[in-house]
């Protein structure tokens, strides 16, 4: 029988994992008209047990148990054995494969007009998937277009078909290298397989490696820190405890070995919001809409964010106020608080380290495209430009004179501030937004 709710195998290399997060929580928030989800997600970094020593047979318990299995094709994913041998046995279990081509990973063809692999690709693809119709990520029409190969599939349902056990990819002598030892031990640590990343950064740290013993002694530490973690949210430990060990972990950061913190399980929101129960992945929160002004109730956020940090109640009133001759704004009626101190360099980072430049939820729609494209101001021509480069960090983050952990944060624009404000929100469950024009005007009054 086919399963009306049916279980997804995602299937990416952790390098692609900011698109994958993506299209894994959106599938997980369709459903039918009387409410019921139209599929589960498995993914390894949110359902294998952490630390385990038995990470490949999980994954092949997974792939067995799933109902259909979505691989993301990118040239990373196309060379990374171990999803070449999850997409292998998953084809030799005749089991319904969506092939989603990562953006990025596509052009436009100009002699067809459609959508294709580079020609380096394609070398680097199966035979038999070749052969396979190809879903490319391009999100306007992606979601309807993948329940339409899922319906294909539900006219036919492939039978399982049994097939022996394949063997870890690591029983191979692929990472003869270094470089090679050490991208497939990170890769195993976004995976959250810590057993396998500490039996690959072990490797590098005995050899005593000179590119990679440093970082792979880093990583070890981090990530025996991390598994502490993720054990004690399992655990449900006291929350002042947590925090704690959430501390010290953070007193490892930053170094030159990882892109801003390490938290796969983003446990910076929960740590700053006080709660160290995780959610459930397969059911992520949707996308928090813009605030409305806030709430006549004194705004939280105070412990979380690092001194100095506080509101200012400002009453409501009656009439109006000049901003200048030629403007009149109306006074609030009602009361509202506003940030006595500029928003500091120590308390954005908060929302970077929570994955504010990667959470595409916190953004507006113009604001993720903004960031995307790297908008920037040309003032010769006094128009945006697109840079190319998308943002990660303010535009003044790396310079000296300006990045003081107590300094004011400078070079934000509007976009990353709303951005801010919706994380905060989210955090705190309070309705927190930039003040309009008259709020403004009348605080500063």
């Amino acid at each position: 029988m086919i399963p009306k709710t049916k279980q997804l195998f995602i299937s990416y290399r952790s390098v692609d994992a900011t698109q994958v997060d993506k299209i894994a929580r959106d599938l997980s928030l369709l459903k039918y008209d009387d409410g019921t989800p139209r599929y589960f997600t498995w993914q390894d970094k949110y359902n294998l047990p952490p630390a385990s020593p038995n990470w490949w047979d999980a994954i092949v318990d997974a792939i067995i148990g799933c109902d259909m299995f979505v691989f993301h094709l990118s040239r990373a994913s196309l060379q990374s054995e171990v999803c070449l041998a999850e997409l292998e046995y998953a084809h030799k279990r005749n089991r319904p494969i969506i092939p989603v081509v990562l953006d990025g990973e596509f052009i436009l063809n100009p002699q067809s007009g459609r959508y294709d692999l580079p020609k380096e690709t394609w070398p680097l693809v199966p035979a038999w998937l070749a052969q396979t119709q190809l879903l490319f990520y391009v999100s306007t029409e992606f979601y309807g277009k993948f329940q339409s190969a899922v319906e294909v599939f539900e006219r036919a349902w492939p039978r399982d078909i049994d097939a022996k056990r394949p063997l870890n990819p690591d029983s191979k002598s692929v990472h003869g290298s270094n470089h090679a030892l050490y991208a497939a031990a990170c890769d195993y640590a976004e995976r959250l397989a810590f057993a396998d990343a500490e039996k690959h950064f072990d490797a590098l740290v005995r050899r005593n490696d000179e590119d990679y013993a440093e970082a792979a002694t880093h990583w070890l530490k981090m990530i025996r820190h991390y598994a502490e973690l993720i054990e004690m949210v399992e655990h449900r430990s006291p929350t002042l405890i947590f925090k704690r060990k959430w501390t010290a972990y953070q007193a490892l950061f930053p170094n030159d070995y990882v892109d801003g913190i390490f938290d796969p399980r983003e446990f910076a929101t929960r740590a700053g919001s006080g709660q160290t129960t995780s959610q459930t992945p397969l059911q992520p929160a949707p996308p928090i809409p813009t605030p409305p002004t806030p709430k006549p109730a004194r705004p939280g956020s105070v412990d979380l964010l690092p001194a100095p940090f506080a509101w200012i109640e400002i009453p409501g009133g009656q009439g109006t106020m000049k901003t200048d001759e030629s403007v009149t704004l109306t006074i609030p009626t009602e009361r509202y608080w506003i940030a006595k101190y500029p928003l500091t360099n120590a308390q954005f980072r908060l929302f970077m380290d929570a994955g504010g430049y990667r959470e595409e939820r916190w953004w507006t729609t113009a604001g993720w495209e903004a960031r995307l494209k790297g908008w920037d101001w040309d003032a010769t021509a006094r128009k945006l430009v697109e840079t190319g480069k998308p943002w990660i960090e303010p535009r003044y983050w790396q310079n000296s004179q300006w990045n003081g952990a107590e300094q004011p944060v400078v070079g934000v624009s509007w976009y990353e501030a709303i951005a801010f404000c919706l994380w905060l929100s989210e955090v705190t469950g309070e309705q927190i937004c930039l003040p309009t024009e008259a709020q403004w005007q009348y605080a500063a009054q």
